[in-house]
């Protein structure tokens, strides 16, 4: 199953290295926000928070709509957040034997994603939850339809969600 997440704006550098460190800033920025507003937000629910390009992929289990909206909303409120994806599901968190088989994953996707021609490895982000894989990054249409077929086709992979800014 696929299912696209696509953000489209005007082409610009592909990633810069002070692009890295405004992201890391943001996925902080964010998790200190979290704490600072009820520590068990983080402590009782798995949220994984991922930036790129100043968009931020929130993913994982909660346990309430309440406490979804309040995570949804604190990160949309932190310093140069551009956009929020919200692949918050409701639920008890993951087991940790599920989690281990999405972290081999993920290591699975990243490895086919190696393989593709024309396509900057270190400019996609991957991340796996439950079996749903997120591919976030910039990239053409084109590119964006290769890495989702290679992530697809990964045994054990359930969906495909593409989190893409296209160029």
């Amino acid at each position: 199953m696929l299912f696209s997440l696509v953000s489209i704006q005007g082409c610009t550098n592909h990633g810069s290295f002070s692009q890295l460190i405004d992201d890391e800033i943001i996925t902080l920025d964010i998790t200190a926000g979290l704490n600072d507003h009820n520590k068990q937000l983080l402590l009782n629910n798995n949220l994984h928070i991922l930036t790129n390009n100043s968009k931020v992929l929130l993913s994982g289990q909660v346990r309430s709509t309440t406490e979804r909206n309040k995570i949804v909303a604190i990160a949309a409120e932190t310093a140069s957040v551009q956009l929020v994806y919200n692949q918050i599901r409701l639920g008890p968190p993951i087991s940790f034997e599920r989690a281990s088989k999405d972290t081999w994953l993920t290591t699975k996707v990243k490895t086919s994603i190696l393989n593709l021609k024309g396509i900057e490895p270190l400019s996609i982000k991957v991340i796996t939850e439950n079996a749903e894989v997120f591919l976030i990054g910039r990239v053409t249409k084109a590119q964006g339809d290769q890495l989702a077929e290679a992530a697809r086709y990964v045994v054990g992979v359930d969906k495909v969600i593409k989190v893409f800014e296209y160029r």
